[in-house]
């Protein structure tokens, strides 16, 4: 049996205000770029140690002054758990006797847990911040439990919280002593007889360089002249001449069947930085079998910042599936779709800035059932992970939207979609309401956007009646992030009926290679019959011929002409007149939002 770290509630450590977070076996952590993911791992991490912080740490508001009497709590409670990870009621012999008095009861459930809080306050005879460790007696809401008396280091020796930070490399590891790979090396043992050995040769090495190159003989015998005793002996090892010595020279070399061998430092950061993790690994099995020798309570805590960094995108995956194996428990940052992609949902924690607080919260809630979890995992995160990331989304019927947009909205913003955080997705007929249940969530703005036909308005009020409630009236324009083409019109058709008849014309033969593309068309396809077993007529051009066939050809094959429309329409029109003015409206919104944001 073991232990699970399950609950964590931080305070005024730098962006986290107030911050409670519950853990897993592993926990991911998600969220844009300084939202405050980070921060709670090094919240974890000093809950675990007794080093301190600096000044810049402690949370203050814009409008706040410096206050030293304003303290960090980090209060973090213990569970016992078996090997399939569910909670008992008691910790086992091992771990008992490792926590001692420090054991509390839940009054509630009469199960064991043990809960500390780490105090971190300013010390003005010292002038630093003094980090503190006390009980916490009775484990109530985040933020209320009472503490007792201080604990010992001793108490939570057991408990290895291993920090690998987002600028691991393991060619600078191997010349840093405070490392693991530092730690690891100076656990080095050789037997007396070995040592002696090994000392011997190295001696007789030394000797034989010396003596094959007349530069060191000729530096030994000015050497010897310089010194004050006449029967002194000066010698030069060209390497090392004791083991000790020799190890601080150690490093790695990677060979194939095609190079010599090459040094570590010399090879690409994405093996620098997986490297590290192996020394983890050796690191957590070594402390392991000492710990079960010596029947001691052991839990490796290993908190990883972005481990996909320098790696590519299948090699992201099995990092990830490497740490995950480990032993110990694991709290991971990313920023990965392919990570993510992998991960079960409840174990994921969305961390996002409110004003200048960071906020986390579970990905999922109670209230969803197992097909809508399902539906989030296949629809969203196993392809659209990166949504996660996104300041606003854009969900649109299609591949055919999914395009145009993407074209129309660098126009209208002068910028690529990504520059500005926003995603475009096309959902794929009625498949809004996985997207819109995770956006929602996580408080990042969305944005429909849909053809006006019959059946994809009737998809749509589908999905956003299961959003808000199925017994709930709806129409559509009550709401302000939807929008949709009138007249029944399909995203083609509206721009057929907005006039862009011409540009539509030149992307058609753009795309087909083939000036004369419309009236090849024309010529092949008049008279025959068409949808609904309708004779088509092209050739008569004053009852809009013309304008049927150019019809007809875009909506053959929707995904084919969505692009070089949309480019077309934006390199020939004015710039007053360039965008559908129904996507205008929406790029409208979106800029007044995301202004309103702060983004």
């Amino acid at each position: 049996m073991g232990i699970l770290v399950k609950d964590v509630y931080i305070k005024n450590f730098r962006s986290l205000k107030e911050v409670s977070i519950e853990l897993d076996d592993y926990t991911v952590i998600v969220g844009k770029n300084n939202s405050g993911k980070s921060n709670i791992i090094q919240a974890v991490n000093l809950a675990f140690d007794f080093s301190s912080v600096f000044r810049e740490d402690i949370y203050i508001s814009k409008d706040e002054p410096y206050d030293e009497s304003k303290k960090i709590h980090i209060d973090v409670r213990i569970l016992p758990i078996d090997a399939n990870r569910t909670v008992q009621d008691a910790f086992d012999e091992k771990w008992s006797r490792a926590f001692g008095d420090s054991v509390a009861l839940d009054n509630t459930t009469d199960k064991e847990y043990f809960a500390f809080r780490t105090e971190i306050s300013y010390d003005p005879d010292k002038e630093i911040y003094t980090n503190i460790k006390y009980k916490i007696d009775n484990w109530l809401d985040v933020g209320t439990s009472k503490i007792g008396n201080s604990i010992r280091r001793e108490t939570l020796e057991s408990i290895e919280n291993i920090l690998v930070n987002a600028q691991r490399d393991i060619s600078l590891d191997i010349r840093d002593k405070k490392s693991i790979w530092g730690k690891l090396t100076s656990k080095i043992k050789v037997s007396d007889t070995v040592r002696g050995s090994i000392e011997t040769q190295l001696q007789r090495l030394n000797k034989k360089i010396v003596h094959e190159s007349e530069i060191l003989k000729s530096i030994s015998h000015e050497l010897k002249v310089t010194t004050a005793e006449k029967e002194s002996k000066v010698d030069i090892s060209p390497i090392t001449r004791d083991i000790e010595s020799l190890y601080k020279g150690m490093n790695i070399y990677y060979t194939n069947k095609n190079s010599l061998p090459t040094s570590v430092e010399n090879l690409g950061l994405g093996v620098r930085s997986w490297a590290v993790f192996s020394t983890i690994k050796a690191e957590i099995n070594s402390k392991i079998k000492k710990r079960i020798s010596d029947e001691l309570a052991y839990l490796p805590l290993i908190l990883v910042e972005e481990p996909e960094v320098h790696v590519h995108p299948q090699a992201q995956r099995q990092l990830f599936s490497d740490i995950n194996a480990m032993m110990g428990q694991k709290i991971i940052t990313t920023h990965s779709p392919y990570i993510l992609s992998q991960i079960q949902l409840d174990k994921i924690r969305y961390v996002r800035k409110v004003d200048a607080c960071s906020v986390a919260l579970p990905l999922l809630v109670d209230d969803l059932s197992d097909d809508d979890i399902r539906k989030i995992r296949r629809t969203v995160m196993n392809t659209r992970g990166e949504i996660l990331y996104a300041n606003a989304v854009v969900l649109a019927e299609g591949e055919t939207e999914e395009q145009a947009l993407t074209v129309f909205l660098r126009e209208f913003f002068n910028k690529e979609p990504f520059e500005l955080g926003i995603n475009i997705i096309g959902v794929g007929g009625n498949n809004y309401t996985p997207f819109m249940r995770v956006l929602n969530r996580l408080s990042i703005k969305w944005y429909v956007f849909s053809d006006g036909e019959t059946e994809a308005l009737r998809d749509l009020k589908s999905c956003l009646k299961k959003l808000i409630g199925e017994q709930v009236q709806l129409n559509l324009t009550d709401f302000d992030n939807v929008f949709v083409i009138e007249n029944g019109e399909c995203f083609e058709t509206y721009c057929l009926s907005q006039g862009y008849i011409k540009e539509i014309t030149q992307a058609i033969c753009q795309v087909e290679s083939d000036p004369n593309y419309l009236e090849y068309y024309i010529n092949h396809y008049n008279d025959q019959k068409g949808k609904g077993g309708i004779v088509r007529n092209y050739k008569a051009d004053e009852d809009g011929g013309y304008y049927r066939a150019t019809k007809d050809c875009i909506m053959s094959d929707k995904t084919k002409y969505p692009t070089a429309i949309a480019e077309e329409i934006c390199k020939t029109r004015k710039k007053i007149r360039r965008i559908p003015q129904k996507l205008k409206d929406l790029f409208v919104k979106i800029e007044n939002d995301l202004k309103e944001g702060g983004n």
